[in-house]
C-alpha cells in the first residue's frame, strides 16, 4: 500500500481547520465575549468620573494604505477610546464616535487618570460593526501629558485594506510578515461553521479512505463511494428520459457554466452560435491538458443542435503562452469519436466556468463591493440593504488564496492553470462586467431555465430595492457623502476593463450584450488604466435622480451576484458526473485528484447555511423574502425552488 503521507498530513490539516471552533465551546466563547463587553462598558463608566472634562485631544483616523499619501483617505465614524496607559490597569477616560471626516475631539478629566499621576495617552479605536465592539487598534501617544490640548493628527488604522499585491480587489490580512487568518475583520457566523463541519465530516472520511488507494481506480468507483457514503445523489436533468445530446445543451444552458455564445457565420458562412474556450494567454503546467475548444451550434426550432467541436493543443506539449499550435482536429455529432470530443469539451468549459463564472462573476465580483461597502458605509441605511449579502464573502476568498487557486489549490493541482495563469484567468474575465446597464440575459429557449430564473430573481430584486429606496430615501441622503467614498472605492481598485468583444474571432460578437460590460459607459482611469466598474456617483455635490438611479441599479446588481448567481454555479455543479468532474480531461488523473475534486466540491455545495428564506441570520430585509415569495410559483414553473438561494458568499 502506497500513501503519500505528506498530502495525508496535508489533507488533516485543512480538515482540522475546517472543524475546529464549530462546536458548542465556541457559541459560550461568543456568549463569554459579549458578556464581557458589557461588563468592561460598566466598568469604565463608573471608572471615569468625568467631574471636570477640562482637558481635550484630537485628530483624525485614516486608511493606514493611504496614510504616505498627499491626501490620506479618512476613515469615518468609527469608536475612538481615550485611555491613561498604566503598568497596574489602564484607566478610561472618554470615548467618541469619529466624524465622515475621521476627525475626532475627546473631552476628559485628567483627574480620572489617578492621582499625582498625568495620563500617559492611549487611543483605541474600536468598529461597532453588528453591534459588537472590536478592537480594530492600539496607538500609543505621548506619556505624562500636562498640556490642556493635544493632537494626534493623522491616526493611521488597518481597515479593510486592499492586498497589495494581487490584481484584484482583495481583502489583505498581512499582519507582522505573515498571514494570519485572526486578521480578519470579521468571521463566519457559528451556524455556517457547525453546517461546513457536518458535511466536511462526511466527505472528509471518504477523501481520507482514497489516499490509500495505489492502483488504478476507475472514476464511478470513486463517485460509488461517494455515493454510498456521504448520501448524495446528483441530480438528473433535463430527465431520465433526456438524450445524451439534450443533456449537453441542457448543461450549456443550465448547468454550472451558463453560458454565453457569441454570433456569426461558420465556416460554410451559415449564422451560428459559438463557444470558445481559448487558453493561448496562459501558462499551463505541462502536466495536465487544456486544449482551446470551439463549439458551433445552429437554432433549430425552439432547441439547439451542436454541428461541430473543434480541439486544438500546443504542440510538443508547451506551456509557455503564445506557443505554436498543434493541428486542429474537428469533430460532429455522427463521429466515432464524438463523444469523447464532447467530454474534452466540458472539462475545458468546466475549468473556464470556475474561473470566469464562478470565482470572477461570482466570489471577486462580490468581494469588490464588499469592500468598497464595508469601508464606507456605517451610518447609511445602505447597510442594511447591501450588508447582509456582502458579509462573509472576504474570508472565504482569503481562505481560496490557499484552497482554490494558491500554488496547492484545488484547481492549480489538479489542473492546468498555474497559480498565476488562473488569477490572469480571473482578472480577464472580471474586466469585462460591470454593473452599468446590466440585465440579465434574454432566454435563447422554453428550456433556458437559468435565463428564465435570473429574470425573476431581477424582478424581485428591482421590487425590494425600489420599495427601500423608498422607505429609506431620507437616510441615503443624509448620508450621501459614504455613498461617494463607496463610488470612489469601488471604481478605482476595480480591474482593467476589457471588452468581451475584442477577444472574439473576426466576424463574431456577443449573442446578448445585455450582462457584458458596457464600451459606452463612463469609466474612471487609475494610473493610466481603464477601470472596468463605472462610478456610482458623477458629481461632488448633491445627488440627483440620476446619482439615485445609478445606485439602485449598482445594490441590485451586487446582490444579485452574490446571491441567486453564486447559488447557481456553486450549487449546480453535480460533483459526481462523470463528464466533467476532473479538471483534466485525458484519463490519467490518479485518485487523489479525483476525489480531491469531487470531495471539495461536495463540501462546498452541500453546506448551506445563510439561506435568504431561512434568513438564520435575521438580517435579510423582510421586502425580498416577500418578493421572492410572491413569485415562487413563477420560480417553480421553471423548476426552481426559491429555498435554494443563498443570502451571501460564505462557501
Amino acid at each position: 500500500m502506497c500513501i503519500d503521507m505528506s498530502d495525508f498530513s496535508e489533507t488533516i490539516k485543512l480538515f482540522a481547520k475546517a472543524t475546529a471552533g464549530t462546536v458548542l465551546p465556541l457559541e459560550a466563547m461568543d456568549e463569554a465575549k459579549a458578556e464581557l463587553a458589557e461588563k468592561r462598558k460598566g466598568w469604565r463608566t463608573s471608572k471615569a468620573a468625568r467631574a471636570n472634562p477640562t482637558h481635550k485631544v484630537q485628530g483624525r483616523l485614516v486608511f493606514a494604505a493611504t496614510a504616505g499619501d498627499a491626501e490620506p483617505r479618512p476613515l469615518p465614524h468609527m469608536k475612538v477610546e481615550l485611555w491613561d496607559r498604566d503598568l497596574g490597569g489602564s484607566d478610561w477616560l472618554g470615548e467618541v464616535q469619529c466624524g465622515v471626516d475621521g476627525r475626532f475631539e475627546i473631552t476628559y478629566d485628567p483627574a480620572d487618570a489617578g492621582r499625582f499621576d498625568a495620563p500617559d495617552f492611549e487611543l483605541r479605536i474600536v468598529d461597532t460593526y453588528a453591534g459588537r465592539d472590536t478592537v480594530l487598534a492600539i496607538h500609543e501617544g505621548p506619556d505624562n501629558v500636562e498640556t490642556a490640548g493635544y493632537d494626534f493628527g493623522d491616526v493611521p488604522v488597518v481597515y479593510y485594506e486592499y492586498h497589495p499585491d494581487i490584481p484584484l480587489p482583495h481583502l489583505y490580512t498581512l499582519e507582522f510578515g505573515k498571514q494570519e487568518y485572526d486578521a480578519m475583520p470579521q468571521d463566519y457566523a457559528v451556524g455556517r461553521k457547525l453546517a461546513l463541519a457536518k458535511v466536511a465530516r462526511a466527505t472528509m472520511a471518504v477523501r481520507l479512505g482514497h489516499y490509500t488507494i495505489d492502483r488504478e481506480v476507475e472514476l464511478e468507483d470513486i463517485q460509488a463511494d461517494y455515493r454510498g457514503k456521504t448520501g448524495y445523489e446528483p441530480p438528473v436533468t433535463p430527465g431520465p428520459d433526456a438524450s445524451a445530446e439534450e443533456r449537453f445543451i441542457d448543461k450549456l444552458l443550465n448547468g454550472t457554466c451558463p453560458t454565453d455564445f457569441a454570433i456569426g457565420p461558420d465556416v460554410n458562412g451559415e449564422e451560428a452560435l459559438h463557444v470558445i474556450r481559448n487558453w493561448d494567454l496562459y501558462d499551463l503546467d505541462g502536466v495536465h491538458d487544456l486544449p482551446n475548444v470551439h463549439l458551433v451550434l445552429r437554432r433549430e426550432g425552439e432547441g439547439l443542435r451542436p454541428v461541430s467541436l473543434t480541439i486544438q493543443r500546443r504542440a510538443n506539449g508547451a506551456k509557455e503562452p503564445g506557443s505554436e499550435l498543434a493541428p486542429a482536429e474537428t469533430f460532429s455529432p455522427s463521429d466515432e469519436g464524438w463523444p469523447a470530443a464532447q467530454h474534452v469539451f466540458e472539462c475545458v468549459n468546466y475549468i473556464y466556468s470556475q474561473a470566469a463564472n464562478h470565482l470572477a462573476r461570482g466570489h471577486f465580483n462580490a468581494e469588490q463591493f464588499a469592500l468598497a461597502a464595508f469601508r464606507n458605509l456605517h451610518e447609511s441605511p445602505l447597510t442594511k440593504l447591501l450588508f447582509p449579502h456582502l458579509k462573509e464573502v472576504m474570508i472565504i476568498n482569503v481562505e481560496g488564496e490557499r484552497a482554490i487557486f494558491g500554488p496547492d489549490g484545488l484547481i492549480t493541482k489538479n489542473g492546468a492553470l498555474t497559480e498565476t495563469s488562473l488569477v490572469e484567468a480571473i482578472l480577464h474575465a472580471a474586466g469585462g462586467v460591470d454593473w452599468f446597464e446590466w440585465k440579465p440575459r434574454e432566454p435563447l429557449t422554453a428550456g433556458h431555465r437559468y435565463a428564465h430564473v435570473a429574470q425573476l430573481m431581477w424582478e424581485a430584486l428591482t421590487e425590494h430595492v425600489d420599495a427601500f429606496f423608498v422607505e429609506h430615501l431620507d437616510g441615503i441622503l443624509e448620508h450621501w457623502r459614504e455613498v461617494r467614498g463607496f463610488s470612489k472605492d469601488l471604481a478605482e481598485h476595480s480591474v482593467p476593463y476589457r471588452p468581451w468583444s475584442g477577444e472574439l474571432p473576426e466576424g463574431l460578437r456577443p449573442l446578448d450584450m445585455r450582462e457584458v460590460a458596457k464600451p459606452e459607459a463612463p469609466r474612471v482611469e487609475v494610473d493610466g488604466v481603464v477601470r472596468v466598474a463605472t462610478p456610482v456617483v458623477h458629481q461632488d455635490g448633491e445627488p440627483d435622480a440620476a446619482d439615485l438611479g445609478r445606485l439602485a441599479q449598482a445594490c441590485r446588481y451586487a446582490i444579485f451576484h452574490a446571491s441567486f448567481f453564486h447559488s447557481w454555479v456553486n450549487d449546480t455543479s453535480d460533483s459526481l458526473e462523470a463528464s466533467y468532474s476532473q479538471y483534466n480531461p485525458v484519463p490519467g488523473s490518479s485518485p487523489k485528484e479525483l476525489t480531491n475534486h469531487i470531495s471539495t466540491n461536495l463540501t462546498l455545495s452541500q453546506t448551506r447555511y445563510g439561506m435568504i428564506m431561512r434568513n438564520e441570520d435575521g438580517d435579510v430585509p423582510r421586502s425580498l423574502i416577500e418578493a421572492l415569495r410572491s413569485r415562487a410559483e413563477a420560480f417553480a414553473a421553471h423548476d426552481y425552488d426559491i429555498r435554494q438561494i443563498r443570502a451571501r458568499i460564505n462557501i
